[in-house]
């Protein structure tokens, strides 16, 4: 397997872990400071997923 899709994998599975920390302490939330930074998590995890996937639908990112 290319590095490229081992990198891609890899920053899938860390995006989905921070978003599912970011919603088990949303949900076991305290105070309005825990919400808050479980929203920036949550929005941190969604980010690294859409930054991770490929541009077009092709994997080198250039259209063709």
């Amino acid at each position: 397997m290319p590095w490229r899709y081992r990198r891609e994998i890899a920053l899938i599975v860390l995006g989905a872990v921070v978003m599912a920390l970011s919603i088990v302490v949303l949900i076991l939330n305290q105070n309005a400071s825990t919400e808050i930074l479980a929203g920036i998590g949550l929005v941190g995890g969604i980010a690294i997923i859409i930054n991770t996937l490929p541009a077009n639908g092709h994997a080198d990112g250039e259209p063709r």
